[in-house]
């Protein structure tokens, strides 16, 4: 292989990497949570689970305010199994935070 189809083909395999992952990060979603529908009456999901597994690599779920229990509520299985990476914020971000905490942004 010449070197200038080698170096075509690694411009092609970066612009390509480049732009599939610039157009899965547009497409990442909001996912919103609450367990009583009264905070948050449009929320998609009622316990934080069904909506991570509902999600994607890099969307994003917003957990209104509420008392979760997650798991069948024996001890030992209140918790979540997460194994994508996604973002997840707490109702309290929108109640004076601090503009400077990245968790809130």
């Amino acid at each position: 292989m010449s070197f200038r189809s080698a170096f075509r083909l690694s411009l092609f395999a970066t612009l390509f990497a480049i732009f599939g992952l610039s157009a899965h990060m547009a497409s990442a979603a909001t996912l919103r949570v609450d367990n009583d529908k009264q905070q948050c009456p449009g929320a998609g999901y009622t316990s934080i689970q069904a909506a991570v597994d509902a999600a994607v690599a890099l969307d994003t779920i917003v957990i209104c305010d509420g008392t979760y229990s997650e798991g069948s509520g024996a001890i030992g299985t209140n918790g979540l199994t997460i194994t994508k990476s996604l973002t997840i914020k707490g109702s309290g971000c929108r109640q004076g935070h601090d503009p400077a905490d990245r968790a809130c942004s």
